[in-house]
């Protein structure tokens, strides 16, 4: 596919998205980026030397076949791609995709009228060690006993400004820790094993009006037991990603860094190395592209958790 791109939202994500596409040799005179922060957007678009946008409505206008990436807060995700499909343009939407999962049917069926692309962004599904898991759920899952998933992050929200920061807008987020740190690689999971029930919430601490913290029990359709450990915030020692799978008879085994071993693996994985991935499946149309529907499990397990706590 012969495509412009447009980076709609300039901040950490929209910064990784532009680097992964120099990273496929991406001619900068075919990228726009905009945002409504305008500041932002001039010191963006000088800093990469890259067109800026001022206005969204102008993107609709543009004729040229854009794949437009949405890395704004994702209370604004459903807008912004329901208007951006409607002037048939393709979409890569950045995680968690939409606030609620009733949302997905609705932006493929605008999707399919308007004969364009909508992809969900998750690129850790693009991580060459993701099938080494995927191959030991599928194939040991009458061996495996429990499933831990930890995700932990060290965030300033103490900070007077802290509350001001989107994150913390749970109508600009949709939560907390969870979704937005752990959606990825809860992903990998739900991916794989469906959607999770709600067994427990053991302990849950809110600031700002999200959960920072976060203990639950959950369980898969077949049966299987997901512990899930969620925290960030000053107290939070090292940066900690990690599925660990507890067996009946044979010792853990873990998934952390991209890699599936015996050990954790601190390392942090290449995220624009990822989307770069991500961004050539739907470039090249190859049979990894994913589909909103295809995240639907993981927001929806997301969701069965935030009924009980919100």
């Amino acid at each position: 596919m012969n495509y412009e791109f447009c980076i709609v939202g300039v901040g950490n994500s929209g910064t990784r998205f532009l680097k992964a596409l120099n990273r496929l040799s991406v001619d900068k005179d075919r990228i726009i980026v905009y945002d409504t922060n305008l500041s932002l957007l001039k010191e963006f678009s000088q800093r990469f030397g890259v067109q800026a946008e001022e206005e969204f409505e102008k993107i609709g206008l543009i004729k040229t076949k854009l794949l437009c990436v949405v890395s704004t807060p994702p209370g604004t995700h459903f807008a912004l791609t329901r208007s951006l499909i409607s002037a048939k343009h393709d979409v890569l939407i950045e995680k968690p995709l939409f606030l609620r999962s009733a949302d997905i049917d609705l932006i493929e069926k605008l999707a399919s009228e308007n004969g364009v692309l909508v992809s969900a962004v998750a690129q850790h599904r693009f991580d060459p060690g993701y099938t080494n898991l995927i191959r030991n759920l599928l194939t040991n899952v009458d061996n495996i006993k429990s499933i831990s998933l930890t995700i932990s992050r060290r965030r300033e929200y103490e900070t007077s400004v802290g509350c001001q920061q989107w994150q913390t807008q749970r109508a600009l987020s949709g939560g907390g820790v969870l979704v937005s740190i752990g959606f990825h690689y809860l992903d990998l999971l739900c991916n794989v094993l469906g959607e999770a029930q709600v067994v427990s919430v053991n302990h849950v601490f809110f600031k700002f009006g999200i959960e920072f913290e976060l203990d639950a029990e959950l369980r898969f359709n077949n049966n299987l037991e997901l512990l899930i450990k969620a925290e960030w915030g000053a107290n939070v020692e090292e940066r900690c990603d990690c599925i660990r799978i507890s067996y009946k008879n044979s010792p853990e085994m873990y998934y952390s860094g991209g890699q599936f071993s015996s050990k954790v693996d601190a390392m942090k994985p290449d995220n624009v190395l990822l989307l770069s991935s991500q961004l050539s499946s739907i470039i090249y149309r190859d049979n990894q592209i994913v589909k909103p529907a295809d995240v639907k499990n993981t927001l929806r397990t997301i969701e069965n958790i935030y009924n009980l706590i919100y």
